[in-house]
């Protein structure tokens, strides 16, 4: 709520709710993992606050889509189901994320990339990608192909 509340851009308001999702269960993964275990033999006035607090949570991800639809930042979209693959993403984190693995910033903005690539529209893409981030972008592209090209020369010898 206050995520929703504050005076920020749909963009930034989509950022810091996700972020701070992953961050409590990027936290708390033991705890995470044992309460979607368990979950199911809760006791029905339990379960029904669980549901309750899912749907306060994922009506205020919807309503910030929406907010961002209307001003033209998010292409048009089905916010409902935008929404649950968002949740669906961030709340599996605890099935594999370790904090020795990996950095839970990390797996902050690869996720924010890729939920802001999808729900951006094209004038709020260009208007986004700093020319650093489109190089970046090239950089990554660039260099999955020289590991592809790299891998075929391995099996095939030099390609001219």
């Amino acid at each position: 709520e206050p995520i929703q509340a504050a005076s920020l851009s749909p963009q930034e308001k989509l950022r810091r709710a996700i972020q701070h999702l992953l961050q409590i269960i990027g936290e708390n993964v033991p705890l995470f993992t044992v309460f979607y275990k368990e979950e199911s033999d809760l006791p029905s006035r339990l379960h029904e606050q669980i549901i309750e607090i899912r749907q306060h949570n994922a009506i205020g991800l919807e309503n910030i889509l929406r907010e961002g639809i209307e001003r033209g930042v998010f292409r048009a979209m089905d916010t409902r189901l935008v929404v649950q693959a968002i949740l669906g993403m961030c709340t599996w984190l605890h099935k594999w994320y370790s904090p020795k693995d990996e950095r839970i910033d990390d797996v902050t903005i690869t996720f924010l990339s890729l939920i802001e690539k999808g729900c951006l529209s094209p004038c709020g893409a260009k208007a986004q990608d700093s020319l650093a981030d489109q190089l970046r972008h090239m950089q990554e592209v660039l260099g999955g192909v020289v590991e592809r090209a790299e891998r075929l020369e391995k099996t095939t010898g030099p390609v001219r």
